[in-house]
């Protein structure tokens, strides 16, 4: 191996992959930042068919959200990865056991409306990261180590990425149409379902008197009336002859599908640098190519 690392062919080798290699993964995540960028942002209701960015709240289908196997979080998407510990040269390394991650399509929901968004072929970035260890092959909830130092000791090491339910969600990729949702009557249903939530009156407080005064004031009435748009929505889409109404997805040219828990402006920054640190390590490719010829 020593022999090898010496060896000024091996690394007219390296050098001659790696400066495409680079001048690619730049060009990516420059690709990645012009997205952002340049795409304008749209409502679900308004959007036109084609590329759109919509923001809004990340929700799962029905009553019962979607968990993330590790933490049993409710989340709209998640990956995960187990690892267990090895030594290497007389060093302590990390080997993947287990790894997995969604691929059910959710509800990307703002001000006025549902979207449906599929996350095959995206590049997905989440919201909350967590890494942690413990001495099971499958960790038990509630339990485990989340520092470093307290893992030096311990077999397994847990990483688990998610995008929780209820959390915030800003997508890039192609929207169509696939159905369409009563919008007509989406507001009349809404009030209808107040109605009768409000003729039950001990059940209504118990729902959504969060401060438990005996009076449903302006702020509780608004969630009340959140919850029944997502009720009533949810039920639309299961009554549906066509279940998919608006989808977001992956594009047909190839364009970035974006799927971001986190601010997308974040997304673009960190991209940029990448696109920085991947064309910087070309240049230098491209010059211990250009000495090792010269000098060899």
């Amino acid at each position: 191996m020593i022999e090898l690392l010496q060896s000024p062919l091996f690394w007219m080798l390296v050098s001659a992959i790696g400066v495409p290699v680079c001048f690619w993964l730049g060009l990516q995540r420059l690709k990645i930042a012009r997205t952002v960028d340049d795409t304008p942002t749209s409502r679900v209701r308004s959007a036109a068919q084609g590329y759109v960015e919509i923001n809004g709240i990340a929700r799962c289908f029905g009553d019962n959200p979607m968990r993330a196997p590790l933490t049993m979080l409710p989340s709209v998407w998640w990956y995960y990865s187990i690892e267990e510990a090895g030594d290497s040269n007389n060093k302590r390394s990390w080997n993947v056991i287990k790894r997995g991650s969604s691929d059910d399509n959710f509800l990307l929901h703002d001000e006025t409306g549902y979207c449906i968004v599929d996350p095959e072929g995206a590049e997905v970035f989440p919201s909350i990261r967590k890494v942690w260890y413990g001495s099971l092959d499958w960790p038990a909830p509630g339990l485990g180590i989340e520092n470093h130092l307290g893992g030096m000791f311990q077999r397994y090491r847990y990483t688990e990425h998610r995008i929780p339910h209820e959390g915030n969600l800003n997508v890039i990729g192609e929207f169509r149409t696939l159905g369409s949702m009563r919008n007509d009557s989406l507001e009349q249903d809404i009030t209808n379902l107040l109605r009768e939530w409000k003729a039950d009156q001990p059940e209504l407080l118990k729902r959504f008197d969060t401060n438990h005064d005996g009076v449903i004031n302006a702020a509780e009435w608004e969630r009340a009336r959140e919850a029944a748009r997502d009720q009533v929505a949810r039920e639309q889409i299961a009554t549906s002859a066509q279940p998919t109404l608006n989808m977001l997805g992956k594009c047909s040219d190839g364009r970035p599908f974006l799927v971001a828990g986190v601010d997308l402006q974040k997304i673009a920054r960190r991209a940029r640098w990448q696109m920085l640190a991947a064309w910087s390590g070309m240049v230098a490719l491209a010059g211990l190519f250009a000495w090792l010829m010269i000098n060899y």
